[in-house]
């Protein structure tokens, strides 16, 4: 993955991480160079992946985001 960001997107890119679950696409695409906005719908997961996006003191950003119908 870092190699197609490199290649691909410039220095610093942006990632939307939709119904991101446990942020684990998030978290490898914030070590290869990304900045990561995870969205999730479920608060619990949504916690989760919060968690280890600190734990992990990545480039992520999680919310908490409802899908409108």
């Amino acid at each position: 993955m870092k190699n197609h960001i490199e290649q691909n997107h410039g220095s610093e890119p942006l990632v939307l991480d939709i119904g991101t679950g446990s942020g684990l696409l998030g978290l490898v695409a914030a070590r290869a160079g990304a900045s990561v906005v995870a969205c999730e719908m479920n608060e619990a997961v949504a916690a989760v992946a919060c968690r280890l996006a600190r734990a992990a003191a990545s480039r992520v950003a999680v919310a908490r985001a409802r899908a409108a119908a």
